[in-house]
């Protein structure tokens, strides 16, 4: 399977996210629904040869004794991903996320009108969440300028 092809043709129908795991096909994230993709199911070696090939471009992370990696992999000029390899029962799984080249309109974030007015004069307000302890959380609110 060329990769890079294959993501490069996800991205263009709007794929958000690529899951790869041994013994199924490739599932991506359409919109929010995840859909498998037709196909054999991936061999280890499948798997094994994408680790590599994303760790190719990830200075100083290397494959030994590992729980996971997170690096990012890039197509030049066309698409970014951040990457998340992992072990699932003995055998290398990616999770892989599309990062736009260029940050998307309001518009194409199909971000709502009320919302807009305070994004468009630069202030924004973040209400920050913590868990501490099952049942417990503490609360922050923040306002800033960009």
């Amino acid at each position: 399977m060329n990769f890079d092809k294959f993501f490069l043709k996800a991205i263009e129908q709007g794929v958000s996210d690529i899951h790869f795991k041994v013994g199924r096909p490739p599932i991506v994230r359409l919109f929010g629904d995840l859909f498998v993709v037709k196909g054999a199911p991936l061999q280890s070696e499948d798997i094994t040869n994408l680790v590599f090939s994303l760790l190719a471009q990830a200075k100083g992370k290397h494959l030994r004794s590992f729980t996971e990696i997170d690096t990012t992999y890039s197509i030049p000029g066309k698409a970014r991903f951040r990457v998340n390899i992992y072990k699932s029962r003995g055998e290398y799984a990616i999770a892989m996320r599309y990062i736009p080249l260029e940050i998307p309109s309001l518009d194409d974030l199909r971000v709502p009108t009320p919302i807009r007015g305070p994004l468009v004069d630069h202030e924004v307000s973040c209400l920050l969440q913590e868990l501490q302890a099952p049942g417990k959380q503490r609360h922050w609110h923040q306002q800033f300028s960009l």
